[in-house]
């Protein structure tokens, strides 16, 4: 009987590798995603985060966010940083778990709360452990220290008067500190270039797995074909 050709288990370790690697960087690009909440936008207000239990308490209770008509998984009050890093808001949305030591925010454009990596909050004092609940956001207030902190972008227009001089005029993008006035397009290209690198991935992963099963198809009708030549040779031997 002819031997089925053994594919080499490091075969199939890449391809598992690969995989892997593919799905956590799936889950990391589209955290987020799966609790957008439209309802959310609503409620977004820019406000000085409460820093303590009871200060939270306080907010919460005045936020009400239970009480408010949404579709939302859960509708749960938050005060984070906004996406800009520039200001803290508080709004109502669904929570998730923070990870890798990453300061809170909510994005606009995903409607939703996020894990913000430009942050390195294990740096704050106290700093964030490796994963929290966002609703917890209070206790890791050196994220809103930092994004109080951050300086708004300015951007420079020169004007000319009537007299034909020229005036050098310096204009905030961002007009309000902790604000939401914030380039919807921007948030839009994002979520559409995470989407094409995701899709472009998994292209990929189908491509090279597609080339090992083609491969070992071939592989294998060699095999059994070199098997029946054997074969034939020793019957008429």
């Amino acid at each position: 009987m002819p031997q089925q050709p053994v594919v080499k288990r490091s075969t199939y370790c890449l391809l598992m590798l690969f995989w892997i690697a593919l799905h956590d960087r799936s889950k990391t690009f589209g955290q987020g995603l799966d609790i957008a909440c439209n309802d959310s936008l609503a409620t977004v207000e820019p406000k000085q985060c409460p820093r303590n239990k009871a200060e939270r308490d306080v907010a919460a209770a005045k936020k009400n966010c239970g009480s408010l008509k949404n579709t939302c998984r859960s509708f749960e009050y938050h005060c984070v940083i906004n996406e800009w890093m520039n200001g803290t808001i508080d709004v109502c949305a669904p929570s998730m778990i923070i990870q890798k030591g990453k300061c809170a925010e909510f994005s606009t454009g995903f409607k939703s709360i996020r894990i913000n990596f430009l942050t390195d909050c294990k740096k704050y004092d106290p700093p964030c452990p490796e994963s929290y609940n966002s609703t917890e956001a209070y206790k890791y207030d050196g994220c809103y220290d930092m994004a109080i902190l951050t300086p708004l972008p300015t951007t420079t227009f020169q004007m000319t008067t009537a007299s034909g001089a020229t005036v050098m005029e310096n204009s905030s993008l961002t007009t309000v500190r902790g604000g939401n006035d914030i380039p919807k397009e921007s948030e839009a290209n994002v979520s559409i270039i995470l989407i094409v690198v995701v899709i472009v991935i998994f292209v990929i992963v189908v491509i090279i797995a597609s080339v090992i099963i083609f491969k070992m198809k071939r592989r294998r009708r060699s095999s059994y074909g070199d098997a029946n030549e054997s074969e034939e040779e020793r019957e008429a031997l």
